[in-house]
């Protein structure tokens, strides 16, 4: 009877062991990924001319598509001034950003600095 006993003791040791190992080498694989991937970059903004925007539905629309692209932080679109402020720690994405707003239907440049 002892022996019976002694069994379910044992794999629960062992399971418990496999746990504590596969838990380790998790930890150990997420640390390698976070090494891996660079460090977020200072967040710069871009200023865009819009041509074709009239009233606040325009600017909610622009808002609503860039806030979605990787990287953006804050947009700030303007029918007053026809401008659109795009914050993003991926300046690489400014093409892209001109065509979500040209796809809208608008017209969009990037200003000079």
């Amino acid at each position: 009877m002892k022996a019976r006993t002694c069994i379910p003791i044992l794999l629960s040791l062992s399971m418990m062991v496999a746990l504590l190992i596969a838990g380790c080498a998790d930890r150990s694989s997420d640390a390698r990924a976070a090494k891996s991937q660079p460090a977020s970059a200072t967040p710069v903004t871009l200023h865009f001319n819009v041509t074709g925007m009239h009233c606040s539905g325009c600017e909610e629309a622009i808002t609503e598509t860039l806030s979605k692209l990787p990287g953006v932080s804050k947009c700030n679109a303007s029918h007053v001034t026809k401008s659109v402020d795009l914050t993003t720690t991926d300046p690489s994405i400014a093409q892209q950003a001109i065509e979500r707003i040209d796809d809208l239907g608008y017209s969009a440049e990037l200003a000079p600095n």
